[in-house]
């Protein structure tokens, strides 16, 4: 999951730096040494992935090594929200600029930066539960004793974290410029629809995997879940579009008259694509044919 989070992580971060280049080598500058320690502490977390898996039956090192993974990954989310809201400050570039520019620019005088943080980051736990969910789904008739724990372990983390995350998403909403929050309380008809389908489609994933978390055939609940919360993803990254617009527009920052296409490592990095999903279905074939 790690290898194929980084290789589908690739693309989007490249379309982010030629849409937004901008603004995110800006605020990436910025923040430069946790920016590029990324790189670093997923090496990290990776390897003690595979070192955890490896200590088979041994319980304290395996504990132990699976919560400094969850640490490094939370460090991980901190710095990239950290960058990703950094960088819709980009009207204030030069002020944070005006004493120099030192790498270790986090933006922790930012109102938004902890609800955001949270809110991705429980989001990103509702959506694992509901991995968790899934494979008990496809399991349940193979293995019904799995298939059933399974079920109602990872609803039940997902409706937790559901449930928590409407209060964060509150939060967040609240948190941002008057002018930015504005677009969602009525002022944009396209901004305030998304958010409130949203929301809408989030109360029913909730109650969908709370429901699976206690029932006593849990599929059809989490079946239902399974299909909100897709939506819930999709309403969010168009209602996260429109804040970085927003700010954007606010700062004066529109559309670049020109990108000039680097038509070489853009096939480079085609070609490496082609072959990493090549890798990866072949290491999920091998992981199908093995014992």
């Amino acid at each position: 999951i790690i290898a194929a989070t980084v290789s589908f992580g690739v693309a989007p971060l490249l379309f982010v730096q030629t849409l937004y280049g901008r603004a995110l080598f800006g605020s990436s500058i910025l923040i430069a040494w946790p920016w590029l320690s990324v790189v670093a502490l997923v090496i990290v977390a990776y390897y003690a992935a595979y070192l955890m898996a490896f200590r088979a039956g041994d319980g304290a090192s395996r504990t132990g090594l699976a919560a400094a993974i969850a640490g490094i990954f939370v460090v991980v989310a901190f710095i990239y929200v950290n960058n990703m809201s950094l960088m819709l400050r980009v009207a204030e570039f030069e002020s944070l600029t005006a004493n120099g520019t030192g790498g270790w620019r986090l933006n922790a005088d930012d109102r938004t930066l902890v609800p955001r943080f949270l809110h991705i980051l429980v989001g990103a736990v509702a959506v694992a539960g509901a991995g968790a969910a899934l494979l008990g789904w496809l399991r349940r008739h193979r293995d019904p004793a799995f298939g059933m724990w399974a079920m109602r372990y990872g609803s039940g983390w997902t409706a937790l974290a559901t449930f928590a995350n409407l209060f964060f998403g509150s939060w967040w909403l609240m948190s941002l410029p008057r002018d930015v929050l504005m677009r969602f309380v009525g002022h944009d008809a396209a901004a305030t629809t998304v958010l409130m389908l949203g929301i809408a489609c989030a109360l029913v994933a909730l109650m969908a995997f709370a429901a699976a978390a206690r029932a006593k055939d849990p599929a059809p609940a989490v079946r239902a879940g399974l299909m909100a919360l897709p939506l819930v993803l999709v309403a969010m990254i168009f209602t996260r579009d429109q804040v970085r617009e927003s700010s954007f527009a606010l700062a004066g920052l529109g559309d670049a008259p020109w990108i000039e296409p680097q038509w070489g490592p853009i096939g480079i990095f085609a070609v490496l694509l082609v072959a990493a999903l090549a890798t990866i279905a072949w290491m999920l074939s091998a992981l199908a044919r093995g014992k």
